[in-house]
């Protein structure tokens, strides 16, 4: 039996400052935004185990796969606080391939990103040529841009993105 990546779900503030971010980032507005209200909530309630709460969501298709990346804020229940470090057990982060990454970095600036340090050349392992940068989302999610130059491994890039450095 196969398993197949549907979605990755990542809970914001707020949509209304999320979803601007990250169109900026992957170049395109939600293919979706839905709503769960009243009867419509209770399965993600019970999914959850946070009786009450409802949900406005963003889906974005990601680039270059069939993947969408799930965009959720949540209403009724009581948001917990805190950043995840990325060193922290539990921290996920979400990786993303971008053509030209000081074109990306400019970009984001705009939107009032602190990156954790300059682009960084990344000189070994399977991304080796590359280059990548390190920050978070308005929520604290933690994200990483690559732009590269190969890939070892069972996956190759994807053609487009398969080229020099810049």
């Amino acid at each position: 039996m196969r398993t197949f990546v549907d979605h990755v779900g990542i809970v914001v503030r707020s949509l209304e400052e999320s979803v601007p971010f990250y169109e900026a980032i992957l170049g395109a507005p939600p293919i979706q935004r839905v709503t769960w209200r009243g009867k419509d909530a209770e399965y993600v309630a019970t999914m959850v185990a946070h009786p009450g709460l409802e949900l406005d969501v963003a889906f974005f298709q990601l680039p270059t796969s069939e993947t969408l990346l799930e965009m959720i804020e949540y209403t009724g229940v009581q948001p917990t606080g805190g950043k995840l470090d990325p060193m922290q057990i539990s921290a996920m982060h979400l990786g993303m391939y971008v053509e030209d990454l000081n074109a990306s970095v400019e970009r984001l600036k705009a939107f009032g990103v602190t990156f954790r340090s300059a682009p960084v050349d990344i000189p070994y392992g399977p991304y080796k040529g590359g280059r990548t940068i390190y920050f978070n989302d308005p929520n604290g999610i933690n994200i990483q841009l690559m732009q590269v130059v190969g890939r070892s491994g069972e996956v190759p890039l994807p053609p487009e993105l398969a080229k020099a450095p810049s």
